[in-house]
């Protein structure tokens, strides 16, 4: 065995190969069985190796009496980790054009049937595209793969599906699960081509996969996509601009609306003055889901521990501004998924959350201070909803309450998006007892009150005047609370 300057004699002991057996001549026989573990076959160091050419050389197998038992000539080779491979293993010499680098995933098959080698049956996914490229949600997408019969048999029949991958790590949908191949003769090719009616927004994978052949090495491929988001499909939700000393850090909630989840690969979030792109870890976003987008993920998680949603530090955090701002999600193709602009935010470790969650983008006056008692709803729906709010209302019940029984008085309200709450109780001399409440950000629910002062005291029975505000308007609300004993 050798190449075209010389060759070596093997081993004296190699003695009788069988019929269809697939033997290793090594240069180095444990570095051999290092490189592949899994090896089981027959292999065998050669004294003497002749070094091969990396550019083209000549490999000569030769019998003992000198004569020739196979002479292969080959160009340049297909790098350091893949092996060059034998697509015909016919008794004919085999010239260049017979050889081709190994598409096994191991990069090499010793002792196996070669990877590239033509079989009897055996169709190959030559290509898959997006015939329209610059696709927009809503507009059909079309979708398009050539399929080959690369065997040396006519194949009567075989069958595509296609897939779309959201996330890796989750086997995809099927979109098209049975794509008729056939019959096709050999070294012929065939198209299929199929129109998706709602491919979901923002960054995808398409993967086709060929059924039922000889040979699974060619029988799949895959594609990414971008569907620009022409109809809003993910909003921001929630922000934090003005977090206070030792907070969270500012972030930004987002919503996915639709019905679809939705890739986010390639998106970006910033301001006014530029993005920085979201982290590959937030990639595909179930519909209904809430992410937050954090400048700092561990003090957001310390300032919220209750937190359990999906968190994206975003490398590069682009500062807000507590006195008014943009604030901008953008697509991988350049397209604006949602835009907004702030006035000056209220501080005091509120958020301001998106009144309605609609579609179309906010303005100004869709956002009000959180009324949820911590502050802030991040991951969690909302605590502003215009369906509640309305005309500035107050109510008590019991009234009168009666402390004997362990009751105290329920004070239910209901307010305009925006106003602040005031709660204040005044006694008959019209000396004020208990501030309940001052200036907190409100639009529907009910604080108590149990008959005590600002001191904690008990206050005697009898008729108390409850004072309430609703503030920037300047509404008032007064009612007559009587304590009983």
């Amino acid at each position: 065995l050798g190449d075209s300057d010389g060759v070596a004699v093997l081993p004296p002991n190699v003695g009788r190969m069988s019929p269809g057996a697939l033997w290793v001549l090594a240069e180095n026989v444990p570095s051999f069985n290092a490189f592949y573990p899994g090896f089981e076959g027959l292999v065998w160091q050669v004294p003497g190796w002749r070094e091969l050419g990396d550019h083209g050389d000549r490999v000569r197998l030769l019998g003992a009496a000198g004569e020739v038992i196979d002479s292969v000539s080959y160009a340049a080779t297909y790098g350091t980790d893949r092996s060059t491979e034998r697509r015909e293993l016919t008794a004919a010499f085999a010239d260049p054009r017979d050889w081709g680098g190994s598409v096994d995933p191991s990069g090499a098959t010793p002792g196996r049937t070669n990877s590239i080698r033509r079989l009897m049956n055996d169709l190959a996914l030559d290509s898959l595209m997006i015939v329209t490229p610059d696709s927009t949600w809503g507009s059909p997408v079309t979708i398009r793969g050539m399929v080959s019969n690369v065997g040396f048999g006519r194949v009567s029949e075989g069958r595509v599906e296609v897939f779309y991958v959201c996330d890796p790590d989750v086997p995809g949908a099927s979109l098209f699960p049975d794509i008729e191949i056939g019959p096709l003769e050999p070294e012929h090719s065939t198209v299929f081509q199929r129109t998706w009616p709602a491919a979901p927004r923002g960054t995808g994978r398409i993967s086709a996969v060929l059924r039922d052949d000889d040979n699974s090495s060619n029988n799949q491929t895959s594609l990414e996509f971008v569907i620009r988001f022409s109809q809003p499909g993910i909003i921001v939700s929630e922000f934090l601009a003005d977090p206070p000393p030792g907070g969270p850090g500012e972030w930004i909630e987002i919503c996915n609306m639709s019905g679809v989840a939705i890739n986010l690969g390639g998106a970006r979030a910033g301001d006014s003055s530029g993005t920085a792109a979201l982290p590959a870890a937030g990639e595909c976003m179930p519909p209904g889901a809430y992410w937050v987008l954090a400048e700092d993920a561990s003090s957001f998680r310390s300032f919220y521990p209750g937190f359990t949603g999906e968190l994206l530090e975003v490398d590069g955090w682009r500062e807000l501004n507590n006195g008014g701002d943009r604030i901008r999600l953008i697509g991988a193709a350049g397209e604006i998924i949602d835009s907004l602009s702030y006035r000056e935010t209220v501080g005091d470790k509120r958020s301001l959350e998106r009144v309605e969650l609609s579609a179309t983008f906010a303005t100004a006056d869709d956002w009000a201070a959180s009324v949820d008692p911590s502050g802030a709803t991040p991951g969690r729906a909302n605590s502003v909803d215009r369906q509640k709010a309305g005309s500035f209302r107050v109510d008590v019940s019991p009234n009168p309450f009666y402390r004997s029984r362990g009751e105290v008085a329920q004070i239910a309200y209901r307010m305009e998006i925006g106003e602040q709450l005031t709660l204040q109780v005044y006694d008959r001399t019209g000396h004020r007892v208990r501030m309940i409440v001052a200036d907190q950000p409100a639009a529907t629910g009910a604080i108590a009150w149990d008959a005590r002062d600002d001191d904690g005291h008990a206050l005697p029975p009898g008729p108390y005047i409850l004072l309430a505000r609703s503030d920037p308007s300047g509404a008032t609300r007064k009612v007559v609370v009587v304590v009983g004993p």
